[in-house]
């Protein structure tokens, strides 16, 4: 009798890991690309006074904002601020569909909108300061610092990854 409720556990654990890996948890987890809305990556340049913004939007429009010298201004250039429009460039131009579903493919594989505000700071000297704001339907995270993603931890490899797909596009615009 002992030996029959072995083989009876024996076999529930089967059966129910068996039900497991074919699905049949009643939690499901899909988890495909970032439905992106907007993307804004923001770069200070190392010791120089100057500032470029590029917002990509679902339209395959990418804006690039060049501020030099920035003046001193105080604005949020990531929360989309901007100085008055004579103290900036702006260009526009059209990305192919190919670079904005690589932006949310990347993003997605780093999770990206589960990373800090703060990277940890890279070491060196005139670094350049970047960060990335990326809001989706649910959700906005801007992640970024001075040096970020030059470090070899865990959260600088994913910034970093996501820096050189927005890199990726910009060198196609």
């Amino acid at each position: 009798m002992n030996i029959m409720k072995k083989i009876g556990a024996a076999g529930l654990a089967f059966v129910t890991g068996a039900c497991m890996l074919a699905g049949c948890s009643r939690e499901k987890h899909s988890r495909g690309p970032l439905e992106l809305k907007k993307v804004t990556y923001v770069c200070y340049a190392g010791d120089v006074e100057e500032v470029s913004v590029y917002v990509f939007t679902p339209d395959l429009k990418l804006r690039e904002y060049e501020i030099y010298p920035e003046n001193g201004g105080k604005y949020d250039y990531p929360e989309g601020e901007l100085p008055p429009e004579d103290q900036y460039t702006l260009k526009e131009y059209d990305i192919e569909e190919t670079y904005w579903n690589n932006l949310a493919l990347v993003f997605t594989r780093v999770n990206i909108m589960e990373l800090d505000e703060e990277i940890p700071e890279g070491k060196g000297y005139d670094l350049e300061s970047t960060y990335i704001r990326v809001e989706t339907e649910d959700a906005v995270n801007k992640t970024g610092g001075y040096g970020a993603g030059l470090e070899d931890d865990s959260v600088s490899r994913r910034y970093r990854s996501a820096e050189e797909a927005i890199q990726y596009a910009l060198s196609n615009k």
